[in-house]
């Protein structure tokens, strides 16, 4: 039985429905940010793919960027299930050279059940463009470039940037493709932020105790902050592989960054029969 109503309590012959049903389809659509990116030479940008599940479809969605120009590079990607999106880099290299602008072709692809599904990014916008931009005003680096964790467990991990063409403000760090049960704890008022003074910067990653085990690559990028809309202002250090490793079964229970102590052994005699 489904039953519908006006919110207002208004009703009808003017207040028509129309109700369909259908078999369960999984299926997903794409959606990638910023559609038009401007790839410093040299240098590297995020790229968020974010997808819209539906029907109660979590597979796996593998994703990369399709016929890239010459001397223009990116990685691939997994949005995992339990996540809506994963982060790509775009890269150019020092002497990459465009004609014009080059499409901009972001494609996913899963399995669901039997089936292979498969579909691109923003397919009915002909606008997603590439192009290049001189040297960026921040090279962003992560000096740490391997994660382990274990539920409950906290570790540290550093970036620098190396400022250009006379920059000198301020940069806050985003931390970009954390996976559920994984965040940032020390972020304070302004969250992870390089001040002007500053080009290197510690920050403390967390797994909660529920945090599942996994393996995937996260990503800092660093902000040139600018009152400007619509700028390339994102750039992006190398991958750091993260690893939550698995709960450690210890007598029964599960524990994560520190193994269950045993207890004092108690004292007991024997009395023979």
């Amino acid at each position: 039985m489904v039953k519908l109503r006006d919110v207002r309590g208004l009703t009808g012959e003017d207040y028509a429905y129309r109700l369909t049903l259908h078999a369960p389809a999984p299926d997903f659509q794409l959606n990638v940010t910023p559609k038009n990116p401007n790839i410093p030479r040299g240098g590297r940008i995020p790229l968020t793919v974010t997808a819209l599940r539906m029907d109660q479809f979590d597979g796996p969605i593998e994703v990369l960027l399709q016929d890239l120009p010459t001397g223009i590079h990116a990685t691939k990607g997994v949005i995992a299930p339990g996540q809506v999106s994963t982060t790509l880099l775009l890269s150019a290299d020092p002497d990459a050279k465009l004609a014009g602008a080059a499409p901009l072709k972001v494609s996913g692809q899963a399995r669901a059940g039997s089936r292979t599904i498969a579909h691109a990014a923003n397919p009915n916008d002909p606008l997603k463009l590439i192009s290049l931009a001189p040297q960026p005003d921040i090279f962003m680096t992560a000096e740490t470039r391997a994660i382990e964790l274990q539920p409950g467990g906290t570790v540290q991990a550093s970036v620098s940037i190396k400022r250009n063409n006379g920059f000198g403000g301020r940069v806050p760090v985003e931390i970009r493709n954390l996976p559920p049960g994984v965040l940032v704890t020390d972020v304070g008022l302004n969250g992870v932020l390089l001040n002007e003074n500053e080009e290197r910067r510690s920050f403390t990653l967390e797994a909660l105790s529920d945090a599942q085990a996994i393996e995937q690559s996260i990503y800092v990028s660093g902000n040139v902050e600018t009152r400007a809309g619509g700028q390339q202002n994102s750039f992006a250090g190398e991958p750091i592989l993260l690893t939550v490793k698995p709960k450690i079964q210890v007598s029964g229970s599960m524990v994560g960054s520190s193994i269950a102590q045993p207890t004092a052994r108690s004292k007991c005699r024997i009395q023979p029969f």
